[in-house]
């Protein structure tokens, strides 16, 4: 028996191996950066305005740190371990550690491409290759501005630790895009459908996430992304359990093809779903998406190609717990847990409540409605979905786990 096919065999392997070796000890990638003039010196008030609506909306998720109250960067806990682990940059003004030194055109660039000033890929950072130059321009006039979410903040950026698979994915899958060599217009949001589009595609990536893969996304050609708006990429939620992406195609059993446009509308700028069960994390709720925006979403998504695909259904995100009083039972039923963790210390720590808010009146007003306190604010307005006897003894729970806190700190400091 002729032994070529082993030997062929071994040669392939072995070569794999190398590859692989190559890929584990190698340095990251570097990229020219693309030459790119870009300046928002003549930016205005409503420039800077716009710039922070669509910044609490594509950067916020990412890259606020509620220790901070800044854009100071934090963990990405949504990504899968195997990648590796990845905290998102500290883009406040701060000229070190942050963006205070770098040009418009860097930042611009960085947006657009991908390739920071100094050559290197910003992923797992979204590349918005087509987002409109009018976005792209109050963007980067919020990034300048004063305001407090991007005052500067001398925080160092942790630095990331992909895994062999993450570096395998960043030397062979990820490249930088080109930056537009011609004027980006969005469409007039008059063509809701093109709108939509636009929305959906461009300024907020959602195709990444509610199609079959991350990785199999096709950034130039979204539609001929695999499973297409199908749902099915696996994420992380708040409390650490695996979770796969919903279907967005017209389905009508497993999709959103029964629901209707004020439900999908409630369900972004809200985050609750038809029947008041709030959306999991990671999917953030836009508070700042104006409901013409989130309707022409809508209209765009009921124009996809339908996808018959069961979400899978997740695994237990909140351990089962018998909770210690009525105040941990109503925290635990309006899955609160999501943000804030069992201890009040998840994304979003709410331990800080009664310091920051003071009376437990002022809690109630914020969980009712925060929107109407901090316009913009990632948190559900409770309004209407609490029930009214319920609200003093889930502010009494929430001032609880602010005593707790303390009381820990102190304990660790004696």
């Amino acid at each position: 028996m002729s032994r070529l096919p082993f030997v062929a065999a071994a040669a392939v392997v072995a070569a794999a191996g190398g590859a692989l070796a190559y890929i584990a000890l190698a340095p990251l990638p570097r990229y020219a950066p693309q030459p790119v003039a870009f300046n928002v010196a003549h930016a205005t008030s409503a420039d800077v305005a716009e710039g922070r609506r669509l910044a609490l909306m594509m950067c916020e998720p990412c890259h606020y740190d509620p220790a901070t109250r800044a854009f100071s960067g934090t963990p990405l806990r949504d990504l899968p371990s195997i990648f590796g682990t990845f905290a998102s940059a500290n883009i406040t003004r701060d000229p070190r550690h942050g963006i205070g030194s770098l040009t418009d055109s860097d930042l611009a660039r960085v947006v657009r491409t991908g390739v920071t000033h100094d050559g290197r890929l910003a992923s797992p950072m979204p590349t918005f290759a087509r987002l409109a130059d009018r976005d792209l321009f109050a963007l980067v006039a919020f990034l300048r501005s004063d305001d407090p979410l991007v005052r500067a903040v001398p925080k160092p950026t942790t630095p990331a630790r992909p895994a062999l698979l993450g570096k395998a994915i960043a030397h062979l899958l990820f490249r930088p895009k080109p930056y537009p060599a011609a004027a980006v217009a969005a469409p007039p949001a008059t063509d809701r459908v093109a709108f939509g589009q636009y929305l959906a595609l461009r300024r907020y990536d959602c195709y990444k996430c509610h199609s079959a893969s991350v990785l199999r996304a096709d950034d130039d050609q979204p539609e001929r992304s695999a499973g297409f708006f199908g749902g099915g990429t696996t994420l992380v939620s708040a409390n650490g359990a695996p979770i796969s992406s919903a279907n967005l195609t017209p389905d009508a059993e497993t999709g959103i093809g029964r629901w209707r446009e004020d439900d999908f509308v409630r369900a972004l700028r809200r985050g609750f779903r038809r029947d008041n069960t709030l959306l999991r994390s990671p999917m953030p709720m836009y508070p700042g998406m104006t409901d013409d925006e989130a309707a022409a979403i809508f209209a765009y998504l009921r124009t996809v190609p339908s996808i018959r695909k069961t979400r899978p259904q997740p695994g237990n995100a909140v351990p089962a717990l018998a909770a210690a009083s009525r105040g941990e039972a109503i925290y635990l039923k309006y899955q609160c847990t999501q943000c804030h963790g069992i201890s009040g210390i998840g994304k979003h720590d709410l331990t800080g409540a009664a310091e920051h808010l003071g009376s437990p009146a002022a809690i109630e007003a914020w969980i009712r409605n925060p929107a109407s306190i901090t316009p913009g604010v990632a948190m559900p307005a409770w309004q209407g979905v609490i029930a009214e006897d319920e609200y003093a003894p889930l502010i009494e729970y929430v001032r609880r786990l602010g005593e707790q806190r303390v009381a820990s700190r102190a304990q660790a400091m004696r």
